[in-house]
């Protein structure tokens, strides 16, 4: 049976998908940090702000690195910016 028509027939799926742990490089671990000490300045950056803040300090790191070193760092927007 296709796994469309089990989600439809109210089927349970199987235990929740988990990565495999990945290891982080050294040039992974300076963005890493760079990273914290932005969110320590300001916690509402989500992954794009970050991406915008690293070019303009001159590192070239795309939105979907950054993204994957703030969820495996722990360092996820904590609230909405203020209007």
């Amino acid at each position: 049976m296709p796994k469309r028509r089990a989600i439809h027939r109210g089927f349970q799926a199987r235990v929740a998908y988990r990565p495999t742990v990945k290891t982080v490089s050294e040039a992974g671990l300076d963005l890493v940090r760079r990273m914290d000490t932005m969110h320590m300045e300001s916690p509402a950056m989500g992954a794009r702000q970050f991406v915008a803040q690293l070019r303009l300090q001159g590192v070239a790191a795309g939105r979907n690195r950054v993204r994957w070193l703030t969820l495996a760092s722990g360092t996820s927007p904590r609230r909405r910016k203020p209007a």
